[in-house]
């Protein structure tokens, strides 16, 4: 028996149910289709040529060719084309087929032969809209392609799309991928809390896809004010110190950086977390214990950076010092 021009209209999870059983890499298309979370709107499904057989009085598929239709939020359409045999189709009244009859095959094995079809990613989001690496908190940028291809997730500044903060290479394979973010840059610091948007570029050797991921906010409580010098001015060479303070919404281990008056980093000093806000520095470059320790050589104007250990939270401020 031939039943010929069939169609199948439902939501993905139906879908999912007809292709439940075989082995992923046999039907990688159809597995895009049985994610519920992919922003679908609807799947068509037409047997164009479907051979039944008879299980328990009532025909059911048994196999022929099978074009699936994907219609998705954004307005694109995919159309794949297959052919396909199922082997121990059971029945169960909760999948409408053809309109004829109800059938469901979750002991089944359909084989499907893809025809050439385009890279494309499904959908991509991250998996919070906002989290706090501070606290050990990550954001998963989470991401379905329909062909498996070389990966790259970016992560940029949400005001600035060419601020680069991290870029991720990696081995994309057929359905969902994701890539785990700990707020940090490539030089493992932890960077600035904000808006900060995700987006993935695929390859797989003949199309290339991108996909934009959304944006995601970094958040955390630590922030650093009023940096400020005491003595603003002093003679180095004259012994005289200067004690550098400042304010911080949450004590941690500090990072003093001391920069000469051509931008050189010319000293970094560090606070524990147990005395925090405040570092002294007696002009040298060194600790005066160490033997190439030396004084300022030129005059002028010393930028002060103060930092979060192990973040780029920072706020700066000037001293003056002569020799």
């Amino acid at each position: 028996m031939i039943v010929v021009n069939g169609v199948a209209v439902g939501n993905v999870h139906h879908i999912y149910r007809l292709i439940d059983s075989g082995p992923i890499n046999e039907f990688p298309q159809l597995i895009i289709a049985a994610l519920s979370d992919i922003k679908l709107d609807s799947w068509t499904a037409v047997f164009d040529s479907v051979k039944l057989q008879k299980v328990d009085d009532v025909f059911v598929p048994k196999g022929g060719a099978f074009t699936l239709t994907i219609e998705k939020t954004d307005g694109n359409t995919t159309v794949l084309n297959y052919e396909y045999k199922i082997s121990n189709t059971q029945l169960n009244p909760d999948f409408d087929a053809l309109g004829a009859f109800k059938i469901d095959i979750p002991n089944g094995l359909p084989v499907f032969h893809r025809e050439y079809e385009n890279l494309w990613i499904a959908y991509g989001a991250p998996s919070v809209l906002k989290f706090d690496p501070t606290q050990g908190q990550t954001l998963t940028v989470e991401y379905w392609v329909n062909i498996d291809a070389n990966a790259v997730v970016t992560v940029a500044d949400a005001g600035d799309p060419n601020d680069i903060i991290r870029t991720i290479s990696q081995a994309a394979t057929v359905g969902r991928n994701q890539w785990i973010w700990d707020g940090q840059d490539v030089n493992s610091l932890i960077v600035e809390d904000g808006f900060y948007d995700f987006g993935v570029d695929v390859n797989d050797g003949v199309d290339t896809a991108y996909y934009d991921c959304g944006t995601g906010e970094l958040d955390y409580l630590h922030a650093i004010t009023n940096v400020n010098s005491n003595p603003y001015r002093f003679i180095a060479t004259n012994n005289e110190i200067t004690t550098i303070t400042y304010d911080l919404t949450v004590d941690a281990n500090m990072v003093v950086s001391i920069y000469d008056p051509n931008g050189l980093l010319f000293r970094t000093l560090t606070a524990p977390q147990t005395d925090p806000n405040e570092v002294v520095w007696d002009g040298r470059n060194k600790d005066a214990s160490q033997s190439d320790s030396r004084y300022i050589i030129k005059d002028g104007p010393y930028g002060i950076e103060v930092r979060y250990e192990g973040m780029r939270e920072k706020e700066e401020g000037i001293v003056t010092v002569y020799k």
